[in-house]
């Protein structure tokens, strides 16, 4: 794949996520500039989608929306330059062997047109219960995140994410609810105040949006954008 160029600096690329997690109201200014770098990520992932088609995988692919990524940008304190997923594609194999094999292949192929590559194994580091095993390609200053899931890790997945739908439109409803979670980054969304309980003790309590801000608390249960080595 071409090497892309961004419309800006990496500095000026962490700023502009330094003012997107700082302010309630995003400017148009900032807005287009974000625009710019998403275009430039969409271009990068079609050519992904279209290598990866070459090795027999067919993949979709997304890149964050602002909200999305404005969210992320406030809960877990990254860097712009460093989030992995900005720009995403998904795979899905039938079962375990043909993940591996997947990888195996994926990895070579990319690492063979010099795109160096970190692998994030959730099947080892499962997070609330999600599996699955994530490639970050390099693509110059582009981090392409390639998760491939089996079906049924798949399948888990998307029922994760229904429950997480059913769970903000009650609480968009104004429904009182008292929800023991494990997913942390589920509970601090949908809740109004929230406590984190560990071995039986309250560690962190209080309003539920300050606490998923919180660096602390993002760093112990979000975990941090991790940099391709």
């Amino acid at each position: 794949m071409r090497e892309p160029e961004l419309p800006m600096t990496k500095s000026a690329l962490d700023r502009l996520g330094t003012r997107l997690a700082a302010g309630n109201r995003v400017s148009n200014a900032d807005l287009e500039k974000l625009a710019a770098v998403a275009a430039v990520c969409q271009r990068v992932l079609n050519e992904a989608k279209a290598e990866l088609a070459t090795l027999g995988y067919q993949a979709t692919t997304r890149v964050k929306t602002t909200g999305t990524l404005v969210e992320k940008l406030r809960r877990e304190s990254a860097r712009l330059s460093q989030v992995q997923d900005l720009a995403g594609a998904r795979i899905i194999v039938p079962h375990r062997p043909a993940q591996d094999d997947a990888l195996v292949k994926i990895r070579n192929h990319f690492e063979a047109s010099g795109h160096r590559c970190r692998e994030i194994d959730r099947r080892k580091d499962p997070r609330y219960g999600y599996r699955a095993v994530h490639l970050v390609v390099a693509v110059g200053p582009i981090l392409i995140e390639i998760q491939v899931r089996t079906e049924l890790e798949d399948t888990w997945a998307q029922i994760v994410e229904r429950l997480s739908d059913v769970l903000r439109d009650i609480a968009a409803r104004g429904v009182t609810i008292l929800l023991v979670e494990q997913n942390a980054r589920l509970a601090l969304e949908v809740a109004t105040r929230a406590a984190v309980i560990e071995q039986g003790r309250i560690v962190h309590q209080g309003v539920a949006s300050e606490l998923a801000t919180d660096p602390v608390v993002a760093d112990h249960y979000f975990g941090r954008a991790e940099k391709v080595a």
